[in-house]
């Protein structure tokens, strides 16, 4: 019996200490599971998010239909959350995604209508200026390259398809992102992929012309370098 007492004890400690264990564990379950109910998927706690991701979803299910939105998911526990920006007004569909270089906004790209807009992170809204006009503007033809500034207020974003009179298609055009307005458009034939340099000082312009890379500069002039061996640049 006295070899027995030991044991039994040893077992209500161990029942104790996983129970205490289980405790925990269902605590820090509901601190990032804010969706508990049985048989639904786990959705992150939005009050508890600390690195938050945009996934842009044009189709998000609302009742019998869709809407587009961006949702949002907790970047640490890879869990979608129950809160989502809604962006349909200025983008039917939202695809691309380029981040400012403060990390402040997002920019999105909407195929449909050709548009971008800001996205302010920290109210996860559509960004406004300074009159409460929504920050978005439309671009002459569709893109799969926009790139923004240091400035965080200017953007370059590549059209393949569009023209200017007299040039082949192929336009980088100039974003004033603050202003809603292209403030310049630079024929570049055959412009696609933007490449932006570490410092912010050049974008690099590629496209459908072979062994050519044009080189925008802060003052928009132009360098063409033709790829031959290690390559030779050449100002035009």
């Amino acid at each position: 019996m006295f070899l027995g007492a030991p044991r039994l004890r040893q077992s209500a400690l161990s029942i104790l200490l996983l129970v205490a264990a289980s405790a925990i564990l269902v605590s820090c379950g509901n601190n990032n599971n804010f969706n508990n109910t049985l048989g639904l998927p786990p959705q992150a706690n939005p009050a508890t998010i600390k690195v938050h991701v945009f996934v842009s979803n044009p189709l998000f299910s609302a009742g019998a239909g869709s809407v587009p939105v961006l949702n949002v998911v907790d970047g640490q526990i890879d869990l979608i959350s129950p809160s989502v920006v809604s962006i349909g007004a200025t983008s039917p569909t939202p695809g691309m995604m380029v981040l400012f270089p403060n990390k402040k906004k997002t920019l999105v790209f909407s195929a449909s209508n050709n548009a971008v807009t800001a996205v302010n992170n920290a109210s996860q809204n559509v960004a406004q200026d300074s009159a409460g006009n929504a920050e978005t503007l439309t671009l002459p033809g569709f893109t799969e390259s926009v790139v923004v500034a240091p400035d965080n207020a200017t953007g370059f974003a590549a059209i393949p398809i569009a023209t200017i009179s007299g040039q082949s298609p192929g336009v980088v055009n100039v974003l004033n992102l603050s202003g809603n307005t292209i403030i310049a458009t630079l024929p570049i034939p055959g412009a696609r992929y933007l490449a932006q340099s570490h410092n912010g000082k050049s974008v690099l312009v590629l496209g459908n012309r072979p062994d050519t890379v044009t080189v925008l500069t802060p003052g928009y002039s132009k360098l063409s370098l033709r790829s031959s061996g290690l390559g030779s640049f050449q100002q035009r």
